[in-house]
């Protein structure tokens, strides 16, 4: 059975040594700029979402109802019709 002392030295140990949290990898950027235009396009025209998608991830066309979930602050819901990806291969 595990003592308080013993739970106390780990704690001590944990505060005076921190272990680096797991570093961002490609995955996480993408989600995060994702994220970021969702925010942005909520409220902004059709034109204008269209070519900020086209500019920042894919000249892949994107359909009226997914630019119309977009604009209306729905982008989380939409999230998996959107045409993007990481890049191959990359995950740092």
């Amino acid at each position: 059975m595990t003592s308080m002392g013993d739970i106390g030295r780990e704690l001590n140990e944990i505060r005076n040594h921190p272990t680096p949290s797991k570093p961002q990898n490609e995955l996480d950027r993408l989600e995060a700029r994702l994220k970021a235009f969702f925010e942005w396009a909520h409220g902004r025209p059709h034109p204008e979402i269209r070519d900020k998608f086209a500019e920042d991830f894919s000249d892949a066309p994107l359909h009226d109802e997914v630019v119309d979930a977009l604009k209306q602050g729905k982008g989380e819901e939409i999230r998996d019709q959107l045409p993007v990806e990481p890049e191959p291969g990359a995950t740092s």
